[in-house]
């Protein structure tokens, strides 16, 4: 009996050992130098993962996919202190084990904890901006299965681009001071979910547009601070995302109120030294 009571206690203690978060090999968090520059947050890559002069808020807004109008607490300098990152991946990790793995090490060295809450909060409504509901001139309807197109890529073991311009794909894009989205087959639900980090809120499609559609859009992220404080040297082609949103698509980016998922920070202490 006893030696059945250990091998019970072996295997339960391999599935808790299996189920442990990934951890980093080794990591090193620091200060950024004072007169940093810039910030770069390297994502997966085959040598290490990396971060520059990045403020806490934003490493906690890639560790939990989430943007930042999406976090709710924490004390101001999780907003104004900036950190380096630098961390060796185990052997035989995969990408997707990155953002958990970040997430135990902002739990290790910043004892950040948190939790996700509803809460009633502003968002926007993508809705027809015509009575008529007449498309702009840079919305149409799909005339491409994509479905089957998607289907015919499998068969051929072809992995989907997510280039502009390419067939039944989505991106959004830098041109110049510019963004711009080019998305092909995408509904209105996919496309509202498109704008939610440039608009700065969840965006919930209420179109009424059912099917898919061909979809152009291009705008200025501060035009509309732009042209307000100095009109006299105003890019006369640059418009905002709303405007944008109704003179190019025949839509409209209305303020509302719905739920919204928050990640809530409960508690978080300044960096714990290496």
């Amino acid at each position: 009996m006893r030696y059945v009571i250990l091998a019970v206690a072996t295997l339960a203690g391999a599935s808790l050992f299996a189920q442990a978060p990934p951890r980093f090999e080794v990591a090193s968090v620091t200060p950024s130098a004072p007169d940093a520059q810039g910030m770069l947050i390297s994502g997966p890559t085959p040598s290490q993962f990396t971060i520059r002069n990045a403020p806490l808020i934003s490493i906690v807004t890639y560790a939990y996919g989430r943007p930042d109008y999406q976090i709710a607490g924490g004390p101001d300098w999780i907003r104004s202190e900036r950190f380096d990152i630098a961390a060796k991946y185990p052997s035989g990790y995969s990408p997707a084990q990155v953002a958990p793995m970040l997430r135990a090490l902002l739990e290790d060295r910043f004892r950040l904890k948190t939790h996700i809450e509803t809460r009633e909060a502003p968002i926007y409504a993508l809705v027809t901006a015509r009575s008529d509901k007449r498309f702009g001139p840079q919305l149409r309807r799909t005339e491409v299965d994509c479905v089957a197109y998607r289907k015919e890529l499998a068969k051929k073991d072809a992995v989907p681009t997510n280039r502009p311009g390419d067939t039944c794909v989505a991106a959004t894009y830098g041109e110049g001071r510019d963004r711009a989205v080019w998305a092909s087959g995408r509904t209105m639900a996919q496309f509202a979910g498109m704008l939610e980090s440039s608009a700065g809120r969840d965006v919930v499609d209420r179109t009424g547009l059912a099917g898919e559609f061909e979809i152009r859009l291009r705008w200025r992220p501060d035009a509309g601070m732009t042209q307000g404080q100095n009109p006299g040297t105003a890019d006369d082609s640059a418009v905002s995302l709303f405007t944008a949103v109704q003179e190019q698509l025949g839509l409209r980016l209305e303020s509302a109120r719905g739920p919204v998922e928050f990640l809530v920070i409960d508690s978080v202490e300044r960096l714990t030294p290496d």
